[in-house]
């Protein structure tokens, strides 16, 4: 930070109590330590004076309820994008309310008859909210001059990385550069993966264990995620209006899958109104057994869903905390 010729110094206590020469900030700087939870504060501060209201720990999700305790408007915020919802009556108020506090544009709907938040297109389409990220993807597939090649699975099946494959064979600049690359495809990658597609989540998390080891293999493996998802860049997540009966959780894992240390990893993905709304993909730990595999990865989906669970009780207002145990009919 540059600050102006002769600005004063005052005398604070740092951390550690001892008295040091320092700057007091009088307002959040962009990029700083503290600036989100500045601004999170700031942003339900607000908020809590239109009348809305934060439940326990349910983070960036708040809700306004009408005088019959019934849910009117919800508003979801990441960082300084918001996303409103509910009738439009008091989505309009809202709207105005945050208007007058904050500087703010809205998005208006494209030649689609869709909006784009977040680089995820949302269009509304007979009777279905649809989601896809086709032109975000397309951009990707510019950036790194992808060659538009169709396979049926992002990862080679049967892949996994090879420990004695860690020392390469090239200089510091060629290292750099390879790692620079991975980073920033494996990057996209992730907002993808987190976003619309659930498919390519196990292998994009499985490469981005392996980005500090660039070698030709693993180059070539992430390439072909990168193909995989330009050549599907169409698909997209349907969730049915009005259908809020549906609310199911499956869970799956591998029995020591990767070769590599032979840690299995487990899967939990969630269905409501006939869409996916979250799923993981994550690195377990050595089981002795498949029903050992099998049981980390139920509870790691047990957990996700009372945690879901009261996210959807919180904006709708319903939904047990009990949880129904369904047989494998695989």
């Amino acid at each position: 930070i540059q600050l102006p010729e002769n600005t004063p110094f005052l005398k604070v206590k740092n951390r550690n109590g001892h008295k040091v020469y320092g700057h007091r900030l009088i307002k959040s700087l962009y990029g700083l330590k503290q600036s989100g939870r500045n601004w999170q504060q700031l942003l339900q501060k607000e908020l809590f004076a239109f009348g809305f209201e934060k439940w326990n720990d349910i983070d960036c999700i708040v809700r306004k309820r009408d005088e019959n305790g019934a849910t009117v408007c919800i508003v979801g915020y990441f960082v300084d994008d918001l996303i409103i919802a509910g009738t439009p009556k008091f989505v309009k108020e809202t709207i105005q309310n945050i208007q007058r506090v904050f500087k703010c544009t809205i998005a208006d709907f494209n030649a689609e008859g869709g909006k784009e938040i977040l680089g995820v297109d949302i269009r509304f389409e007979g009777g279905y909210i649809k989601l896809n990220q086709e032109k975000f993807i397309r951009k990707i597939g510019e950036r790194f001059n992808v060659e538009y090649k169709k396979y049926v699975t992002p990862l080679t099946p049967g892949f996994y990385f090879k420990p004695e494959n860690r020392d390469l064979d090239i200089n510091v600049i060629e290292l750099n550069e390879r790692i620079a690359w991975m980073r920033s495809a494996v990057g996209s990658l992730l907002f993808i993966a987190g976003a619309t597609r659930p498919d390519i989540q196990y292998a994009v998390n499985y490469i981005a264990r392996v980005v500090l080891v660039p070698s030709d293999e693993i180059i070539a493996e992430t390439n072909r995620i990168l193909r995989y998802v330009v050549s599907t860049g169409n698909y997209e997540i349907r969730y049915k209006i009005g259908d809020q009966d549906t609310f199911d959780g499956y869970s799956d894992a591998d029995h020591s899958g990767d070769k590599s240390d032979y840690i299995s990893v487990r899967g939990s993905l969630f269905m409501y109104t006939g869409g996916p709304i979250a799923w993981r993909s994550k690195k377990g730990r050595v089981c002795q057994s498949s029903t050992e595999a099998e049981l980390h990865a139920f509870i790691q989906t047990c957990n996700m869903s009372r945690r879901l669970r009261r996210i959807l009780k919180f904006i709708y207002g319903f939904y047990e905390d009990r949880i129904e145990l369904k047989q494998n009919f695989i």
